[in-house]
């Protein structure tokens, strides 16, 4: 999971974002609006001090507006990244089960665990991954190191799938949390989608951590999209 100052910094920087800025936008126009009204009609200044208090009013309110335009053009381009991105993430993902499934049962396997939270245990990602003896024990350790035991052809070529595909979901979280892409659009379309694979893949992702990759961060941007779009599913940390 991601530190409590990152995911920290992630909310603090989505409320600037959303809420304070504009809110100080449009409350900076009121206030040069409100001077330039009371300027007009119930100021005794000089005439010169008139026109001074104009063009600076003027002067920060075309600032104001030129930041509103940025921010604007912002908010369009990590929209259209969103929708690129999209289309991207789903087609790899397709190509990717599509592989996966001329090989093992994986459309079974996936709704197995989607409909009752019932992902790939160790032994079953041991047993698709690895190869077996005569006896259907487990072979040896493989070359790579953190490699519990030697790939299968078969289940070489799953893993390397099942990499990829949560390297897509590691990707969409890095630039939700990046504010690359547009979250009301990425939400939209992948929050189930993020839901569901995340029930498939937890134990794997534990696996991979511990055993084969050797990397307690693999796939944490991921497990903290999960649990910032399933807030009341998130465990409570425990005491160290």
């Amino acid at each position: 999971m991601l530190t409590l100052e990152q995911s920290t910094k992630f909310k603090i920087s989505k409320f600037i974002n959303k809420f304070l800025l504009p809110f100080l936008v449009y409350f900076s126009l009121i206030i040069v609006f409100f001077i330039i009204f009371y300027t007009v009609f119930y100021s005794t200044f000089k005439q010169q001090e008139i026109i001074n208090i104009t063009i600076i009013s003027f002067a920060t309110l075309s600032i104001l507006i030129a930041y509103k335009q940025i921010t604007m053009n912002a908010d369009l381009q990590r929209r259209q990244l969103a929708l690129i991105g999209v289309k991207t993430i789903t087609e790899s993902n397709k190509k990717h089960r599509d592989e996966i499934e001329k090989l093992i049962d994986y459309t079974n396997i996936f709704k197995n665990a989607t409909t009752n939270s019932k992902p790939l245990n160790i032994y079953e990602i041991q047993n698709i991954l690895f190869e077996h003896d005569s006896n259907g024990e487990l072979i040896g350790k493989g070359n790579h190191i953190g490699e519990p035991y030697k790939f299968s052809e078969d289940g070489k070529l799953i893993h390397s799938h099942i990499i990829e595909i949560l390297n897509n979901f590691e990707t969409l979280a890095i630039g939700i949390l990046n504010n690359v892409y547009d979250e009301t659009i990425m939400k939209e379309y992948f929050e189930n989608i993020i839901a569901t694979n995340y029930i498939v893949y937890q134990i794997h992702i534990k696996y991979l951590r511990e055993y084969i990759l050797n990397y307690d961060k693999y796939c944490e941007n991921f497990e903290w999209l999960y649990y910032e779009w399933n807030k009341e599913k998130k465990p409570r940390k425990s005491k160290r």
